[in-house]
């Protein structure tokens, strides 16, 4: 039962997150969004990188976007303070006491990243 009330939160977080978040980067590498910032940064791209290099730099933004939550997930456990609690039907469950390490719930072949996203993941090299 634990196992799939802290996965709704890694399904929360890797659509919500970490998709979203790469998504809109590929917009803006494609030259799809159209605000005054990202029609510039689309530009500096194309006059400065080819498509092979463009194609490294949002493998380096998937990254650091998986970085970003495996950090947050991380200060959470390690804060005293601090605590995520999920809502089962009229409990509140502490996120902590549902796993033996947040971070390590990204990773592996059966980790959130590989089963809920649908975002290549590149290992970091």
């Amino acid at each position: 039962m634990n196992k799939a009330i802290i996965d709704h939160l890694g399904q929360v977080l890797i659509s919500g997150v970490r998709d979203a978040s790469i998504e809109l980067w590929e917009q803006m590498f494609e030259g799809k969004i159209k605000s005054a910032g990202a029609k510039l940064l689309y530009n500096k791209l194309v006059d400065n990188f080819d498509q092979p290099q463009r194609e490294k730099i949002l493998a380096i933004l998937s990254q650091v976007v998986d970085t970003t939550i495996h950090n947050f997930l991380w200060t959470i456990e390690q804060a005293d303070d601090i605590d995520l609690v999920l809502k089962k039907e009229q409990e509140n469950l502490s996120v902590k006491s549902l796993s033996d390490g947040l971070t390590g719930e990204l990773y592996t072949e059966d980790g959130w990243i590989l089963r809920f996203s649908k975002k290549a993941y590149f290992e970091p090299s």
